[in-house]
């Protein structure tokens, strides 16, 4: 049975003329549907048919137009870039935003205006996307020419293309995603030696320092008073020997180094890249974290 509709009475008991006229200016329309089914309108016994017809009108049949779309203002638009920065979800700005202007939710624009405002201030102003052609551009752009500062962060990877930019795959099986970054001054603590016994190479993933999912890998020196330096941060796509193990060979390289000792998560993924990267040297030791050692008992 189709939904009911409210009809309108135009005109009753008037001639043919007058209904004609009353027919003619009516709005055009085509016939959306058309069912034929029992009558239920006329009180006759003998059961008869009657026929539906939903008609669509082409055009709007009142000169009144459709509520204007309600627009953020500035000072909306200013808070909401205030919350975004604190990676607040577009729901909690749009509640944020009634307590702060105190104004019912019926009265804010849309969650949706809301939401496309966030994103489009975080990709242009915030440089948070996760969409390959901009991330290897960014990376590129970055990417180590040997002119930067001691201080310049840079962006590099043990597989370079033919212009001599690293690589940045797609998260596919055949193309990993890996990009590290890094300052001179970082890598600077690996070309100055230590005694061999004084210091080890730290490995440690982490999920904390990205908002996408990806796994952060830090790669560090640390010292007898148990303080970790920090030589290079990478952003992969996932914790496999074949990621991990090209991550620290672009650490080493140009580095003629032989490690002793080196210390991981208790991860097989990391320790065997690990002993594969350093087991060369028939002293080298692999550590494990203590924590990661209770955990896992």
């Amino acid at each position: 049975m189709p939904t009911g509709i409210d009809w309108n009475d135009v005109a009753l008991g008037t001639s043919a003329l007058y209904a004609e006229r009353v027919l003619g200016a009516l709005k055009t329309y085509e016939v959306a549907k058309c069912n034929q089914l029992a009558c239920g309108v006329c009180p006759e016994d003998a059961p008869h048919k009657m026929r539906y017809r939903q008609l669509k009108c082409g055009e709007h049949v009142t000169a009144a137009s459709s509520p204007g779309r309600k627009r953020l203002t500035p000072s909306q638009k200013a808070y909401i870039q205030e919350l975004t920065l604190h990676l607040l979800e577009p729901m909690s700005i749009r509640h944020a935003m009634s307590r702060r202007f105190e104004t019912v939710l019926q009265d804010l624009p849309s969650l949706s205006t809301v939401q496309n405002f966030v994103q489009h201030y975080s990709r242009t102003h915030l440089t948070r996307n996760d969409r390959v052609d901009d991330l290897r551009k960014w990376t590129h752009e970055g990417a180590l020419t040997g002119q930067e500062d001691l201080a310049q962060p840079f962006t590099y990877a043990w597989a370079l293309d033919a212009d001599g930019k690293p690589v940045v795959g797609n998260d596919s099986d055949e193309r990993r995603f890996l990009v590290g970054l890094t300052t001179k001054t970082l890598i600077l603590r690996l070309m100055s030696p230590p005694p061999l016994e004084s210091f080890g190479r730290h490995v440690d993933a982490t999920y904390k320092l990205n908002h996408r999912g990806y796994p952060v890998f830090v790669v560090g020196i640390s010292d007898r008073p148990r303080a970790l330096h920090l030589v290079s941060m990478f952003i992969v796509s996932g914790e496999t020997q074949d990621i991990i193990q090209p991550l620290l060979y672009s650490v080493l390289y140009g580095h003629d180094q032989v490690v002793q000792y080196a210390m991981a998560d208790a991860d097989y993924t990391q320790y065997n890249a690990v002993n594969a990267v350093f087991g060369n040297n028939p002293r080298f030791i692999s550590l494990m974290c203590f924590f990661h050692v209770m955990q896992k008992v």
